[in-house]
């Protein structure tokens, strides 16, 4: 099959290469882009997902093309790969990228929302009022490790389960949980 000369294997090398640099550049410059572009956002699919969806088409246009369907027209071949490409378009746009552009605009940790929470000791805090050590918290999207002073300036071992009391000069107040602490003690 040809399109004004070039044959249709021309074409998905055209798609695959031109796809793939684009997407290097939205890569790289993906916030400017989003600035010159003005978040494109009103359609169902942006910038991103058209070219990811011009470099699917060359991939697997070309994998069909030469591996799969020699016996089939080249017509067969480049339905089946529109579909293919749009099936992997959506999946990996669906359930990757517009998660990660959420998490992007979400991902900063309110040091506030850690004060209550049970942590771990990673590293021990020794006896003393100054005494630094570490510990993990929980949050919403993983764990968070952050510097940690005693709030009572007693030694807390390493693995003990202990509770955030306060934020001080950007690390965790926390105190050793025992049976009969809570949050609601103090």
């Amino acid at each position: 099959m040809h399109i004004d000369g070039a044959t249709i294997e021309q074409i998905y090398w055209y798609l695959l290469i031109g796809g793939v640099i684009l997407l290097l550049i939205v890569l790289l410059l993906g916030d400017l882009m989003d600035a010159l572009t003005g978040h494109l956002d009103v359609l169902p699919f942006g910038p991103s997902e058209v070219i990811l969806f011009a470099s699917f088409l060359g991939g697997v246009g070309l994998l069909l093309q030469k591996l799969v369907l020699l016996a089939f027209p080249s017509i067969v071949v480049l339905i089946i790969s529109v579909i293919a490409s749009f099936v992997l378009t959506f999946v990996i746009s669906y359930f990757f990228l517009r998660p990660l552009k959420h998490m992007e605009s979400s991902s900063a940790v309110d040091l506030e929302d850690m004060v209550g929470r049970k942590g771990i000791i990673t590293m021990e805090i020794k006896e003393g009022r100054d005494s630094l050590g570490e510990v993990k918290v929980e949050h919403d999207l993983g764990y968070i490790f952050k510097t940690a002073i005693s709030r009572d300036g007693t030694a807390i071992p390493f693995d003990t389960e202990v509770i955030v009391w306060e934020i001080k000069d950007n690390r965790f107040v926390v105190y050793q949980r025992t049976n009969e602490t809570d949050i609601f003690k103090i």
